[in-house]
């Protein structure tokens, strides 16, 4: 959610993706850690409860997580969501892009897919 330095501390601060109540750091930083001075808690607008938001340090950040998945999450009554089209990258429609190991390929064979927009606006597009 945001990434700080303040006072030579690098933090990073994560949601849970399993929303509140969620597990939570344990180590440095964690909710109710001494390091919270008023110095820090002022100046990230620190709040110590149960939501599935916490603070670590960017080097046990990298030291924990050999993964990183971001999700972004949506105000229902702000967005629409819109299924556009299934397709599949096997057979013929897996073509991929023309590179050394596959001199050949036909990017047109990739699927497609068009999307109009009518006026300015942010589209965030899932590929799964």
């Amino acid at each position: 959610m945001q990434v700080v330095e303040l006072d030579g501390e690098r933090l990073i601060q994560l949601r849970n993706p399993h929303g509140p109540h969620g597990v939570e750091w344990q180590g440095d930083w964690k909710d109710g850690d001494f390091k919270w001075t008023k110095k820090f808690k002022t100046a990230l607008k620190y709040q110590e409860k149960d939501d599935g938001i916490f603070w670590m340090s960017l080097d046990d950040f990298v030291y924990e997580f050999a993964n990183l998945y971001i999700a972004r999450l949506f105000d229902p009554s702000k967005w629409t969501e819109l299924t556009l089209q299934n397709g599949r990258w096997e057979g013929d429609t897996a073509a991929g892009l023309p590179c050394r190991a596959n001199p050949k390929a036909q990017f047109s064979n990739n699927p497609q897919f068009i999307v109009t927009l009518t006026k300015p606006c942010t589209i965030f597009a899932r590929l799964t």
